[in-house]
């Protein structure tokens, strides 16, 4: 979204040879994957659900028999708030929450910190 991960993390480290990679236990938008070219080839010929076609990593790593995973555990303190941030844009809503987030940060280099985004988040749209 507007932030860096909590880690430096090269996509290309995280990747290690796998059809796909990415942590496992983010908030919803968090997150960043890879996936093989081949993966997805072979994802789309399968015979898959309707989300698993608009959304095609739950179907790579709802089939770990078919594909290699690299899923490793985000960092606790992300682990800590998935259920509760949300930082994905997918609707209206979502567009309007990131930016009212973002505008929370006033221009300040805390925004780049995940720590910061997760503690701002909770302040911002506490209920």
């Amino acid at each position: 979204m507007f932030f860096r991960t909590p880690r430096k993390q090269s996509t290309a480290r995280l990747f290690l040879d796998a059809d796909y990679a990415g942590y496992f236990g983010l908030p919803l938008g968090a997150g960043v994957e890879s996936v093989s070219a081949d993966a997805l080839l072979r994802a789309a010929d399968a015979d898959a659900s309707a989300y698993e076609r608009e959304h095609v990593c739950p179907y790579l790593y709802n089939h770990p028999e078919l594909f290699r995973l690299h899923r490793p555990l985000a960092p606790a303190v992300w682990q800590d708030c998935a259920g509760t941030i949300r930082l994905t844009v997918d609707t209206r809503e979502d567009f309007q929450r990131a930016q009212t987030l973002y505008a929370a940060f006033e221009n300040k280099d805390e925004r780049y910190s995940g720590e910061a985004v997760i503690r701002r988040y909770a302040e911002t749209f506490a209920r």
